[in-house]
């Protein structure tokens, strides 16, 4: 009788132990699929990070070139205008 007890509470042990081992297969594989996936997510996104910084690197240049024309077209502009108040000063 004793030996049956036993033999009973090794299979529902062993049942138990392969459960337990079956769910944390299920839970490895999952957190493996997860972890592909956000290696996956996380390298789009410095590639898409990485083409944004190129394309501001370039914006920043052409930005810098207008800026210089635009302070030249400036200069320009107010040596008319105080060209033209030192002639309105000469003419009164």
């Amino acid at each position: 009788m004793i030996n049956d007890r036993i033999s009973q509470i090794e299979a529902l042990t062993k049942t138990s132990l392969e459960e337990v081992n079956t769910f944390l297969h299920t839970v490895h594989q999952d957190f493996e699929s997860f972890l592909n996936k956000h290696k996956k997510e996380h390298t789009g996104l410095n590639m898409r990070m990485l083409k944004v910084s190129e394309d501001m690197s370039q914006v920043i240049g052409q930005v810098s070139s207008v800026r210089g024309a635009v302070e030249q077209y400036a200069t320009v502009m107010t040596c008319l205008v105080e060209f033209n108040s030192i002639e309105q000063a000469l003419s009164l």
